[in-house]
C-alpha cells in the first residue's frame, strides 16, 4: 500500500516540476517577449521624437522663410511704387532698379534652396551626368565673388589638377559656390583662402580652407542637419537660407561621394568633398596636370 502511495506522490512530485518547468520556460518566454516589445516601443518613441522634430524645424524654417520672403518684397513693392509715383533723376532711378533687382535675385536663391532641399528630402532631386573640366566651373565661382573678395582683401590661393569628370555640372558649381562663399563670408578681413583639388584611388577630391571664424566645436555635429541651431544664427546674421551644407552633403551622397571637415575656432576651417571617378574620365589621367595660381 506504502510503495502505491509512494509511486502515486513520485508521479505527483514529476508532473508538478514538469508543470513549474513548463511556467518557468514560458515566463523567460513572455520576458523575452517583454523585452522584445520595450525594444519596439523604445524605438517607436524615438521615431516619433525624430519626426516631432523634424516637423518643429520644418515650420521654424517656414515661419523664418516667410519673413525672409517679406523683406526682399517688400524693396521690390517700395522701389517700383517710388518709380512710379514720383519723378526721379536717371541716375537715382537706376540705383532703385538696381536694387529691385537685387531683392529679386535673393527671392530666386531662396526658391531655388528650398525648392531642392525639397527634392532632396523626398528623393526627388535628380542628377544630369556629363564630361566637363571642375576647373572651369571653379575659375566662374570665382569670378562671380571676385568682388566679395577684393571687399574683404582675402588672399586666394589655387592649387588645381587639370582633369575632366563625369557629374552634374550644375550641382557641382553649387557645391563650388556654397563653399567658397561661405569661406569668404566667415573669414576674417585680409585672411586666406586655399583651395586644393586632387585625384587619388579613383575619386576627384575638393578642399577648402580659411582662416575664418571656426565652427564651435559644440556645433560641429549638427552643421550638416536641416536648418541646425548654427544655420539658424548665420540666417539671422548672414542673410542665408539655412540649408547650404545639408542640400551640399545630399548631392555628394547623391553622386555616391563623401564630405568630411575639420575646424578650431578663431583658427579657421577645412572643407574637403570627395566625387568617384568614372571610367570616361579614369582614361585621360595619364594627362593631369597641377595648376598653381594665387589671387
Amino acid at each position: 500500500m506504502r510503495f502505491f502511495k509512494n509511486k502515486n506522490l513520485n508521479k505527483h512530485c514529476t508532473k508538478r516540476k514538469q508543470i513549474l518547468d513548463t511556467l518557468r520556460a514560458k515566463n523567460l518566454c513572455l520576458k523575452k517577449s517583454l523585452k522584445q516589445k520595450e525594444k519596439e516601443i523604445n524605438l517607436l518613441k524615438e521615431k516619433y521624437n525624430n519626426l516631432k522634430q523634424s516637423n518643429k524645424t520644418k515650420l521654424e524654417y517656414i515661419t523664418y522663410l516667410s519673413h525672409e520672403f517679406k523683406t526682399p518684397l517688400n524693396a521690390i513693392i517700395g522701389f517700383t511704387s517710388l518709380i512710379q509715383e514720383q519723378e526721379i533723376p536717371r541716375e537715382k532711378e537706376l540705383k532703385f532698379l538696381d536694387n529691385i533687382l537685387k531683392a529679386a535675385r535673393h527671392l530666386l536663391k531662396l526658391t531655388t534652396y528650398t525648392t531642392d532641399m525639397s527634392k532632396a528630402e523626398t528623393d526627388k532631386l535628380k542628377l544630369n551626368y556629363s564630361e566637363f573640366t571642375p576647373n572651369e566651373q571653379i575659375y566662374e565661382i570665382i569670378e562671380i565673388l571676385e568682388e566679395k573678395l577684393t571687399q574683404k582683401h582675402i588672399k586666394l590661393t589655387l592649387n588645381l589638377t587639370d582633369i575632366s569628370i563625369i557629374a552634374d555640372k550644375l550641382r557641382f558649381k553649387q557645391l563650388v559656390y556654397n563653399f567658397v562663399g561661405n569661406a569668404i563670408k566667415y573669414n576674417r578681413l585680409g585672411g586666406e583662402i586655399e583651395i586644393t583639388t586632387s585625384v587619388c584611388n579613383s575619386n576627384y577630391y575638393f578642399e577648402i580652407r580659411d582662416t575664418g571664424k571656426g565652427i564651435p566645436k559644440a556645433e560641429q555635429d549638427k552643421i550638416f542637419e536641416f536648418f541646425s541651431d548654427i544655420d539658424k544664427y548665420n540666417y539671422k546674421k548672414q542673410n542665408g537660407t539655412g540649408i547650404g551644407l545639408s542640400l551640399s552633403k545630399k548631392i555628394i551622397n547623391l553622386h555616391r561621394g563623401e564630405i568630411k571637415f575639420s575646424s578650431k575656432e578663431n583658427e579657421g576651417t577645412i572643407f574637403r568633398f570627395s566625387l568617384p571617378l568614372k571610367s570616361s574620365a579614369m582614361s585621360k589621367f595619364h594627362d593631369i596636370r597641377e595648376i598653381s595660381r594665387n589671387y
